[in-house]
């Protein structure tokens, strides 16, 4: 189990304190009031101890977010504002973007690929094939063949 309730957290710090520090006495009390499988995941002794640890400190067991507003650099403006920088100079480098606007290139790839949709290709340069070229092609590869197979091609297998 990869997060645990408060109700988990709570009483193994509260077996923790019962079984004078005892790791193995609090993790067999936890199988037991929880009804846990032998195989089945429980805290680790490095777990409950930050979770005792966090007790002690804040007085608390559960994480506590950090003060302050989460930070966020995909805003709206910076998405425009990536909208707008891609719209003038397609051509640009996401490096040079990012150095531009002042954003990290990594907050650029995810306006980019999350917000905007834009997914990395590379372009290839191909020329159009019409309609005559397909038997002029022909034409070539069997005067080629001919030309190897007939001996008067002198860089493969000829004389």
């Amino acid at each position: 189990m990869s997060e645990w309730k408060t109700e988990h957290r709570a009483f193994a710090v509260e077996m923790f304190f019962k079984s004078q520090e005892s790791y193995i006495t609090t993790i067999r009390a936890f199988r037991k009031r929880f009804s846990i499988q032998p195989h089945k995941p429980v805290p680790t002794e490095v777990t409950v101890r930050s979770w005792v640890k966090n007790f002690r400190q804040k007085g608390v067991v559960n994480k506590i977010k950090p003060p302050g507003p989460k930070k966020n650099v995909r805003t709206p403006e910076n998405i425009e504002r990536v909208r707008i920088a891609l719209q003038k100079s397609p051509q640009r480098s996401l490096r040079k973007h990012a150095a531009s606007l002042n954003l990290n290139e990594r907050t650029i790839r995810r306006i980019l690929h999350e917000d905007l949709h834009f997914h990395p290709y590379k372009m290839l340069v191909t020329q159009q094939l019409l309609a005559t070229d397909y038997g002029t092609r022909l034409e070539f590869c069997e005067r080629m063949l001919e030309e190897i197979n007939g001996g008067e091609f002198p860089f493969y297998g000829g004389t």
